[in-house]
Formats: structure tokens, C-alpha cells, sequence
């Protein structure tokens, strides 16, 4: 296997002349390598960056790579196209055991009931699934506000080689309407999974050591969706880390994102979404 390096993965909201944003695209320079997957809504795209290599004892957190640095590198690869990023609400480095190819990160958007992430150090992509709904499908009432509101049941497989704990995040980019979103609403947030786990059970039964963060209703637990507007996004996040997390007491999902920095080793997403049918709403 080659030796590791560092590699990001950054949602961007950005102004460009590169004529296949909209397009899973692969990117080869003198300046490095990077993916494009366009996100769903067709506002924001994920951009995977390659670093340069790491040492012999060389760690991803070692590096303290900024998301400046990070901009800076996805503009060098895409010149002589400029790239001028407006908002990023997503980023994280990862340490990857092997290059990346347009296979490994590019078959992942619409299949089955499984949206893959960044590849993890193996090469395979680690995978985030539910019986309850497939990928991109509605999520059943009964995970709802206008029913029972239990948390639907997760499964995921690939966790890679050195994964020391998992985090979960589910969030909703639409609020308050999907057609002029304004921030996105935390629904639910766990962390300190075992990394031996595979699943969560319908209602979200934690296994031993795992615990909840902070959703924005101010509860820890989980909230299912209870859309104001039109058809929501529900993204289930999953994440890989090197490390056991400080303890957090009660942490937001910024608090979480922030305490992951430079932690991630794999990542996987699953999307349900669900408009609601009748009465009033959050």
C-alpha cells in the first residue's frame, strides 16, 4: 500500500469559470489532484482535495491544515479556472492509505439505500444504510413530528482499520424552505460510538459508552423531521475517527465538527427527505 496522505473533503458555495462544476469531475494538475460531486439542490458542491504526502511518522493532525489552505490548493489545482468560494458549511482532512480514484469516490449519489463517502484507509468506501428508506427516498412518518418521532433505524459497514469511535450526525440544509433555505437545523447528534458497532435500532437505543449531543430544539436526543415548508433533505452523517473525543459535555454539532478536526478517517451519508401533511409545523 502506498504511504498515507492527507486528503479534505469541503461542501463549498463558490462563483467559477470551470465549465464542469455541475459535473462528477476529476481534476489532475501540476499542482495536485481533486473530485467535484455536485450536491443535491444544485447551490453547493463537494470538492475532495489531495495532499501532499505524509512522513514516515507522519499524522494528519500534525499538519494543522486550515481551511484556507485547503481553498487554496483546490484554486492552484483548477487554474487557469478561478474559483472564488463564498461560504463553506462543511469541511474535514482526512488521512487516506491510498490515492483516490474516480471510481472510489464518484459511485456513491443514488443507489440502493447507501451514499458513500471519502474511500477509508482500505480503499473501501465506508457505507451508511437504513431499512426504514432508501437513499434520496422518504423517510416513513413514524420518524417524524407528525407521528411518533422515533429515530429510524441505521446500519453501516467499511468502518476502517484504526477507527477508534464513531460519530453520527442528521441534519436538515432546507430550513425554514427549501426554496430559500436560511440555516441548517440539527436533528440529532451521538458520539463515542464503539467502533465494533454496525447499527442502531429503531429509536435510537445508544450501545454502552455512546451518548447524545445537543440538537437545536435543545434536547439530546433525537428529533425527527418536522419540516415548516415544502420537501425537506435529512442528511444522516456517519464519521470514522482516530480517536476517542475529549468529553464533551452535551456538544452541538459545531462543538462536534470542531473537536473531529483532523480526526476523520472515513465518512459515509445517507439523505432521506419528507414533507409533512397537514398542520402546523415546527
Amino acid at each position: 500500500m502506498a504511504e498515507p496522505f492527507p486528503g479534505s473533503a469541503e461542501n463549498l458555495l463558490a462563483m467559477t469559470d470551470f465549465p464542469d462544476i455541475r459535473y462528477k469531475s476529476a481534476v489532475q494538475s501540476a499542482h495536485g489532484n481533486l473530485l467535484v460531486i455536485p450536491r443535491e439542490g444544485g447551490y453547493l458542491v463537494r470538492v475532495y482535495v489531495e495532499m501532499d504526502k505524509l512522513g514516515e511518522e507522519e499524522r494528519v493532525a500534525n499538519r494543522k491544515i486550515t481551511l484556507d489552505h485547503l481553498v487554496a490548493t483546490a484554486q492552484q489545482t483548477l487554474q487557469p479556472y478561478t474559483l472564488e468560494v463564498k461560504e463553506v458549511p462543511w469541511w474535514s482532512v482526512y488521512e487516506i492509505g491510498q490515492r483516490i480514484s474516480i471510481s472510489d469516490a464518484c459511485t456513491a449519489p443514488a443507489f440502493g439505500g447507501t451514499m458513500s463517502g471519502l474511500p477509508s484507509t482500505s480503499g473501501v468506501a465506508m457505507k451508511l444504510t437504513s431499512p426504514a428508506f432508501v437513499h434520496n427516498g422518504e423517510i416513513p412518518s413514524r420518524h417524524t413530528c407528525e407521528a411518533e418521532d422515533l429515530s429510524p433505524p441505521l446500519a453501516w459497514t467499511d468502518v476502517p482499520a484504526g477507527t477508534r469511535s464513531l460519530a453520527l450526525i442528521v441534519d436538515d440544509p432546507d430550513a425554514p424552505d427549501p426554496a430559500a433555505p436560511q440555516r441548517t437545523w440539527v436533528h440529532w447528534v451521538v458520539l463515542d460510538l464503539p467502533p465494533t458497532s454496525t447499527a442502531l435500532p429503531e429509536a435510537g437505543a445508544l450501545p454502552a459508552g455512546a451518548r447524545n449531543g445537543m440538537n437545536d430544539w435543545k434536547r439530546t436526543e433525537y428529533g425527527g423531521p418536522c419540516p415548516p415548508i415544502g420537501r425537506h433533505r435529512y442528511f444522516f452523517k456517519l464519521y470514522a475517527l482516530d480517536t476517542m473525543l475529549p468529553a464533551l459535555p452535551k456538544p452541538t454539532k459545531a462543538e462536534l465538527e470542531k473537536a473531529m478536526q483532523g480526526h476523520v478517517l472515513a465518512h459515509a451519508e445517507l439523505i432521506g427527505t419528507y414533507k409533512k401533511r397537514g398542520g402546523s409545523a415546527h
